[in-house]
């Protein structure tokens, strides 16, 4: 659904599937680990194989949410059936 709506709005240039769940999971299982001795900053990327059932509920909804948000998009629940039209 990303996919489609992403390429709907007019990013055409490498919308395929594995760049969009990069994308989300950039916008959501990003972190930040400082160096306490040097003070430098990794940025890295958690799998969604290390998240909890909790966490992953929470992934679930950032991404409806920010998709509602920013993209006009509905997600529905995993368990939610809807009518493709």
């Amino acid at each position: 659904m990303l996919q489609q709506r992403l390429l709907d709005l007019g990013w055409k240039e490498a919308v395929s599937i594995e760049w969009v769940k990069d994308l989300i999971k950039y916008q959501f299982l990003k972190m930040e680990t400082v160096n306490e001795k040097t003070g430098e900053v990794i940025t890295s990327i958690r799998a969604t194989s290390s998240l909890t059932t909790s966490e992953m509920m929470d992934f679930i909804a950032d991404i409806q949410q920010w998709s509602a948000e920013t993209l006009g998009l509905y997600i529905p629940d995993p368990n939610e059936q809807i009518e493709l039209i």
